[in-house]
């Protein structure tokens, strides 16, 4: 239990860099900016996170997790876990906190 909350940490503090990078290049855009532009940024940090998310799923919880363990991974954690390719297009929304 400590090995997976030890990662959890990590993995939050990598997230929470990320997406503050995005939210201070986001915070220094003149109102005239290029909505476009911004737009396909915005895709591409989503992006980066889901990146994010699978390196350190796959590199973590195989560690950490018995095999039995790594095959009843509940949904989201399955489905980023067993993701061969970059994860894109895929949106989930929850109303938890990170």
């Amino acid at each position: 239990m400590e090995a997976l909350q030890t990662a959890r940490t990590a993995y939050l503090a990598r997230l929470r860099a990320h997406w503050g990078q995005f939210a201070a290049r986001l915070a220094a855009i003149p109102d005239t900016d290029d909505v476009k532009e911004l737009t396909k940024q915005q895709v591409d940090a989503t992006n980066v996170a889901w990146d994010i998310a699978r390196e350190d799923a796959q590199s973590t919880l195989a560690k950490v997790l018995s095999p039995v363990q790594l095959k009843i991974l509940p949904g989201n954690s399955r489905f980023i876990f067993e993701s061969k390719d970059s994860i894109r297009m895929v949106r989930f929304f929850s109303s938890l906190s990170c």
